[in-house]
């Protein structure tokens, strides 16, 4: 498996100036990261803000086996290292790549503002699913092993601590990380998720999180899902079927639908918790 890394991501600012900020959500259709194998290597883009502190973003490319294409992926980290940080993974959903929880939700400068005001420093770590639904697919594509095979190895290579980890998503990529998370290869300290992709028209199957909400028993969760959001129901009876299943979930119905902008309003208490649990084992 070759890495490459690659030159910074574009701003978020840069981003919302080309009408970006105006699409229909963080899940309209993104072409996955298309760069040459040829490219050199450049120093990772730091935020301009004047933390002491600055979270620096810095993307690459890597050929995975497992969804059979070259994948971007993005990395937050607070001092430009990994340096032993723990980190939070964040799935992207359907029709999304690795650069939307930057570029639409702004992951990068909350956790910069997070780490500002003194909270545990941790890394964000983001990576292509392409529509993998994060999970085994027919033909041998699987999303779960690039993750836990590639992925997770690629960011130990560049110094984050693996074993410390919390998972989060949007829709399919909340799905993704509540399937990884209940499956036990991964021992996250907590999950955190935007309007997850539980329902019968998800990418559920029928022995997994979205049908046994007792496999997230002992793991701490987070659900935010908008008020007219598509998933509202099937997420509002998921979030009981956990408190049944006696898992500990904080639930939160904010304003608006399946779109970007409600998200990133409400991202900063995703940020706030995992970095509460990230501090301690689960």
């Amino acid at each position: 498996m070759r890495e490459e890394v690659v030159s910074g991501l574009l701003g978020r600012r840069a981003l919302l100036g080309l009408g970006l900020g105006t699409a229909t959500g963080m899940f309209a259709a993104c072409e996955p990261d298309g760069r040459s194998s040829e490219e050199n290597a450049h120093a990772p883009t730091v935020d301009s803000s004047s933390s002491e502190t600055p979270v620096a973003l810095e993307d690459g490319v890597f050929r995975s086996r497992f969804l059979r294409s070259r994948l971007g992926w993005a990395i937050a980290a607070p001092g430009n290292t990994g340096a032993g940080l723990p980190v939070l993974l964040y799935l992207h959903g359907l029709g999304a790549d690795h650069t939307s929880p930057f570029t639409y939700m702004g992951l990068d400068a909350k956790l910069e503002s997070w780490v500002a005001a003194g909270g545990t420093p941790f890394a964000i770590a983001t990576v292509d699913g392409l529509d993998s639904w994060w999970r085994p697919q027919p033909g041998g594509i699987d999303g779960s092993r690039m993750l836990i095979e590639e992925f997770l190895p690629l960011l130990a290579r560049r110094g984050f601590d693996i074993d410390t980890i919390s998972l989060a998503g949007a829709s399919m990529g909340g799905y993704g990380a509540l399937r990884l998370a209940g499956n036990g290869r991964l021992a996250p300290h907590s999950v955190g998720v935007f309007a997850p992709a539980v329902g019968p028209s998800g990418g559920a199957g029928s022995t997994d999180v979205s049908r046994h909400p007792e496999m997230l028993r002992g793991i701490p969760v987070q659900l935010f899902v908008g008020r007219y959001d598509e998933w509202r129901r099937d997420d509002l009876a998921y979030v009981h079927g956990l408190r049944q299943a006696g898992v500990r979930v904080q639930a939160h119905l904010i304003p608006g639908g399946h779109d970007p902008v409600e998200m990133s309003v409400a991202a900063p208490r995703l940020i706030r918790y995992a970095g509460k649990h990230l501090r301690t084992a689960p």
